[in-house]
C-alpha cells in the first residue's frame, strides 16, 4: 500500500477485507480466501490463510488493522461483511464462507466483535502516532 500511496499521493482506505476460521462449520470453499480442498489444515496445506479457531481469526484482525494505522496515508478501512453466507452458498455465486461477525444462526462471534471493540478504542493513537514522525 505504500507504493501505491506514493504513486498515486492520495490517502487510503482500505475496503473489504476479513480473516475467515474453519471453526465456523462453514465450507470456506467458495470466495475470496476460499479453499477448495475439503480437508481442514493440516491436510490442505494450500489453504493455510484460513485460520483454525475464532481466536485467531481475531488475532488476524487485531495485527492487521494495527499494522495499517500506523501508516501515515491509512484513513480508515472496512470489514468485509456483517453476516456469514449460507453453508449452501449464496446466489448467485454460491459463495460460503464465515466472513461474517455474525454466525448464519444470528449468533453473534464474540471473540472477534470484542477484538474489535477494543483494538478500534486504540487506533486513533497508533494512527497519530504515525503522524507525528
Amino acid at each position: 500500500m505504500a507504493e501505491i500511496h506514493a504513486a498515486i499521493g492520495k490517502p487510503i482506505l482500505l475496503g473489504e477485507f476479513s480473516f475467515i476460521a474453519w471453526d465456523s462449520n462453514l465450507p470456506n470453499g467458495r470466495g475470496a480466501r476460499s479453499c477448495t480442498w475439503k480437508a481442514k489444515p493440516p491436510k490442505a496445506p494450500n489453504c493455510s490463510y484460513i485460520r483454525t479457531t475464532q481466536n485467531e481469526r481475531s488475532d488476524g484482525f487485531t495485527q492487521f488493522v494495527t499494522t495499517l494505522a500506523a501508516a501515515p496515508f491509512a484513513v480508515g478501512y472496512h470489514w468485509w461483511q456483517w453476516a456469514d453466507e449460507p453453508s449452501q452458498g449464496r446466489w448467485p455465486d454460491g459463495e460460503c464462507s464465515n466472513y461474517g461477525l455474525v454466525h448464519i444462526s444470528d449468533d453473534v462471534y464474540g471473540v472477534i466483535t470484542e477484538a474489535m471493540s477494543s483494538t478500534n478504542a486504540k487506533l486513533d493513537a497508533v494512527h497519530n502516532m504515525s503522524l507525528a514522525i
